[in-house]
């Protein structure tokens, strides 16, 4: 599915798709856009505080 969306936006002049994910989401979907031919570019650390 992701390989034919890809293609798509590239039919369509798109020279660039990016996605955001959480890195220790259970699904492990960052390893699947990985085998997908994404590579990560940034990485961002976020703080909480529990009030």
């Amino acid at each position: 599915m992701l390989h034919r969306t890809f293609d798509g936006l590239h039919r369509a002049g798109m020279t660039h798709a990016a996605l955001l994910v959480d890195s220790d989401s259970p699904t492990r979907a960052a390893l699947l856009y990985k085998k997908a031919g994404m590579t990560i570019q940034r990485t961002f650390t976020r703080y909480d505080l529990s009030l």
